[in-house]
């Protein structure tokens, strides 16, 4: 039985973000989950699944044509759901309504609801609706799920490979994160092992080693708040506040008991003893802030990594918006000169910018075959041929254009600069 996993979003849940445009990150949303662990918080925030491609599908069970996606849907949830494909369903009928069709097609599902801001929040107006999250959270693609959506799935794992399916890559980071551990680097460490748990099932051998790993660091985390605590009575007030700053931002978690939950407790504890010393009052704010940007900072540099320089960039300025008077700003800056001064990179990002508006435009055309405009339709497919025939957008374009049906303005032939 093919899975998906549908979401609960209470409104009091929702949290506003930038919005809902391709290229921009997708809102944040906090779901209920079912079966956790008592010690667990029962809610998962969307941002949790960075690394994998997230496809959310609006349905509602008593509209055709949310019925006649369901295969397309469950198709994709079994085929790829091993390649780092999360399929979430989101729907606002009666769990046993949403059941019922979803078992029907062979899908087996928990169902929830969502509350009525959700779908405003991602400027849903009709269902079916599907959004492709990348691995970054940026909403990569969003439109009806008979729009060539396997295809779109496919090619969007081509561009964005999820980390959780690249074994290799995985390994490195844990490889990369005993090396932090090796250097005290605990909190570096900690980023690394978490994303790990995060990204991969809870019955693999990779997860496996990464909660060892988190285990291990929860450990040193406790002796180092007891350095910090030695460093307090010395007067080496910035050196203690660095370090539970550090671990402050690195080990949170909304677990509500485990060596976590204590953790966190006496973390908590010793930020509110360092706030209430007129000598460490302001240093420990300016740490926490600190911390949080070096914390972007390494998320960016990953990005780096993997070759996503618009990614990248947006998170340096997020840092130098953010905390602009902190070592973390400066650091953000200096990386967003090195990025910027460099023609090779600059180039890559241009190249980026013109398929994203390619895609746009392609995307404006299928809405309006959808609905019979042909006319409005063959003048975005043309444009994206004439502007941008070398992207993959344009032979998408071409194809397209194949389909439509004669009609008025169809005479005129599209200039194809970029040949098949």
């Amino acid at each position: 039985m093919r899975m998906l996993t549908l979401i609960v979003v209470a409104g009091g849940f929702v949290i506003p973000a930038l919005g809902q445009k391709v290229g921009l990150p997708a809102p944040e949303i906090t779901y209920k989950r079912e079966n956790q662990k008592p010690a667990d918080d029962p809610n998962l925030q969307i941002e949790e699944l960075r690394g994998r491609i997230v496809l959310f599908f609006f349905f509602r069970a008593g509209n055709p044509e949310s019925v006649e996606a369901m295969p397309i849907i469950g198709k994709i949830a079994e085929t790829y759901g091993g390649q780092g494909v999360v399929v979430l369903g989101c729907t606002d009928e009666k769990k046993e309504k949403a059941e019922g069709v979803l078992k029907s097609h062979d899908i087996g599902a928990r169902v929830f609801w969502y509350g009525p801001g959700v779908p405003a929040l991602f400027e849903v107006a009709s269902f079916p609706y599907v959004f492709i999250i990348d691995p970054r959270g940026i909403i990569a693609w969003k439109g009806h799920p008979m729009d060539d959506l396997e295809a779109r799935v496919k090619d969007q794992l081509r561009r964005t490979p999820p980390v959780g399916a690249d074994e290799a890559a995985l390994a490195d980071k844990l490889k990369r994160a005993a090396e932090f551990m090796a250097k005290k680097e605990y909190g570096r460490a900690e980023t690394m092992a978490k994303f790990v748990m995060n990204v991969t099932d809870e019955s693999s051998p990779m997860h496996d080693q990464g909660r060892t790993l988190h285990e291990k660091l929860l450990e040193q985390a406790k002796n180092w708040l007891d350095e910090a605590r030695g460093m307090y009575r010395d007067r080496k007030y910035q050196e203690a506040c660095d370090i539970v700053a550090e671990v402050h931002v690195r080990f949170t978690t909304r677990k509500q008991e485990g060596p976590e939950h204590d953790l966190v407790v006496a973390c908590d504890t010793d930020i509110g003893r360092l706030r209430g010393d007129i000598n460490t009052k302001q240093m420990v704010t300016r740490a926490i802030e600190n911390a949080r940007g070096v914390l972007k900072n390494d998320e960016a540099a990953e990005l780096e990594l993997a070759g996503d320089f618009v990614g990248a960039m947006r998170v340096y300025r997020q840092v130098l918006e953010s905390s602009p008077k902190t070592a973390a700003g400066a650091a953000a800056k200096a990386a967003l000169e090195r990025l910027n001064s460099d023609p090779k990179i600059t180039a890559r990002i241009a190249k980026w910018r013109e398929e994203q508006q390619a895609e746009r435009w392609c995307q404006m055309g299928d809405n309006y075959a959808r609905v019979d405009m042909f006319d409005e339709a063959r003048q975005q497919y043309r444009k994206v041929i004439d502007q941008f025939p070398r992207s993959p957008a344009a032979t998408r374009a071409r194809e397209a254009l194949k389909k439509l049906p004669d009609g008025a303005g169809a005479s005129a032939p599209a200039k194809d600069a970029g040949g098949e």
